[in-house]
């Protein structure tokens, strides 16, 4: 029997089969261009779709329809459309203070009550006019 070392068997492949030195095991690399996750996503988003609004037809893109319909949908009353709706203008207010604009204190995580019976004003006006 010859050496230990170049015997040939599990996790130990023949010498000839191996990488030469100076050689890659993925020669062409990850192919340029490919986008991740987050580019495909905004690109998508930026899309634009038909809908009907009112009986028109628009084209929209499609991040603005989905922000409408969470609008919408919190203006009826669905609880889980207002939380997100809430988290979207809790994100807002924290980039605003990030870049140094107008918003609540640093200090102030939460809306107050009457932060949101104003919040919830602003959408009813918005919304009504929208309608009209």
């Amino acid at each position: 029997m010859s050496d230990k070392k170049s015997e040939v068997g599990y996790c130990r492949p023949p010498k000839e089969h191996c990488f030469q030195k100076g050689q890659s095991g993925n020669p062409k690399g990850r192919p340029k261009g490919l986008k991740n996750f987050d580019t495909i996503l905004a690109r998508e988003l930026e899309r634009p779709v038909t809908v009907t609004d009112n009986g028109v037809r628009r084209r929209r893109m499609k991040s603005e329809v989905m922000i409408r319909v969470v609008v919408d949908k919190a203006l009826k009353g669905d609880l889980k459309a207002f939380l997100c709706l809430h988290k979207m203008m809790n994100s807002l207010e924290q980039g605003a203070r990030a870049r140094g604009g107008e918003g609540a204190s640093a200090d102030e995580s939460e809306l107050s009550d009457d932060a949101y019976k104003d919040a919830i004003k602003a959408l009813l006006r918005r919304h009504k006019e929208d309608q009209s």
